[in-house]
């Protein structure tokens, strides 16, 4: 029996394969939807073949334009074989289909532009394979689409409203009700509850893996508190205080500016203080590290970047609490992860719910 897909993630790997194909792969398994995402098939002729009967058997196909998508003969092509499928769905088994256009920190009129006046960088294509993909992407162009923008969008939430929008077309749901208020429904419960996981990151984590772990953990129907840089700090500050206490697990996102922070600093202060005294307690605390893009030895001997003349404030006495802080913190067993060379979504979470799951 061939295998059955819903959905085609069409991609240039190196600019969004890690990061948010990986994520919206994730979300749609979350919802039931599979997925054809090429993460470890071998190159060859039978990796070709799988490939295009992976998109011919599809009914969505999300195509992701990235900075870089014009260098790669092979995703030109999946994005031409994907347009006549679509132009032909109306004689197809399958029909209808979908196709959604995510235009990743592009524009999309540059790419129109550059569609009706194709001037690839592929060196070794013919005028022939130029006119083809210009026709194509000028198609893709047209079509609804969705956009993200790295700097300023929630990486979670966005990708979510793109699930959504897959998820109404495959149910043949025409509500268009794409996750109303989705941001503050994911991002914090009221102060005064009980809370699962308390999440400490910094603001080079905010858009990325925070919003990722933090939309996991509400798929998965775990109640967390997260803390918001953007919040006054004087009212929040007993808000963070009362959650670090009522929580359970704390999760600690140890990023390169991580330490610029004197807020994240503080956090980690008071988590480490109850993670020592609960043995006087009858409640069982975890603390789960992870090192994103720094070493546990950078954290422990406060090593470029997190040598704490780059934090914002503090005395002499805080400085020397929170390296002691961060020394212990560094020595309990957590996960590294690595952007560049891991995929975004999995690691790290299957990590933390194997570790954590007696807690919930």
């Amino acid at each position: 029996m061939p295998p059955h897909y819903d959905v085609f993630l069409c991609h240039k790997g190196d600019d969004t394969k890690r990061n948010l194909v990986s994520v919206l792969n994730g979300i749609l398994r979350c919802r039931g939807i599979s997925c054809f995402v090429d993460y470890e098939m071998s190159q060859g002729i039978e990796f070709e073949n799988d490939i295009m009967e992976a998109l011919n058997i599809s009914r969505v196909h999300v195509v992701f334009l990235s900075p870089h998508f014009e260098t790669s003969t092979w995703y030109l092509n999946e994005v031409c074989e994907i347009m006549n499928l679509q132009n032909s769905a109306g004689t197809s088994e399958l029909s209808p289909r979908k196709v959604i256009p995510i235009y990743c920190d592009v524009e999309r009129l540059d790419i129109l532009k550059r569609a009706k006046d194709p001037k690839y960088r592929e060196k070794r294509s013919s005028s022939h394979d130029r006119q083809r993909w210009g026709k194509a992407m000028e198609g893709l162009c047209h079509l609804e689409w969705f956009e993200y923008d790295s700097t300023t969008m929630l990486q979670w939430e966005a990708l979510a409203k793109v699930a959504k929008e897959i998820e109404i077309f495959l149910t043949g749901d025409n509500s268009r009700s794409i996750l109303p208020q989705q941001g503050q429904e994911y991002r914090r419960r009221t102060p005064a509850e009980d809370y699962d996981v308390f999440v400490c990151h910094g603001l080079d984590t905010k858009l990325n893996l925070a919003s990722v772990f933090c939309g996991m953990l509400h798929c998965k129907n775990i109640t967390y508190f997260v803390p918001d840089e953007m919040d006054d700090e004087v009212s929040m500050t007993p808000h963070i205080e009362d959650a670090i206490k009522k929580s359970n697990v704390y999760v600690i996102l140890l990023s390169p500016e991580f330490v610029r922070s004197k807020r994240c600093l503080d956090e980690v202060l008071q988590i480490m203080s109850l993670r020592s005294s609960q043995g006087t307690s009858s409640i069982t605390r975890r603390v789960l590290p992870i090192f994103y893009d720094v070493k546990p030895s950078s954290v422990r001997y406060q090593l470029p970047p997190y040598n704490l003349d780059r934090a914002t404030g503090g005395t002499d006495g805080e400085r020397q609490r929170w390296s002691e802080s961060l020394k212990t913190l560094s020595s309990i067993n957590g996960f590294e992860f690595q952007s560049g060379a891991m995929y975004f979504l999995f690691f790290p979470f299957l990590l933390f719910f194997f570790s954590c799951s007696i807690c919930f």
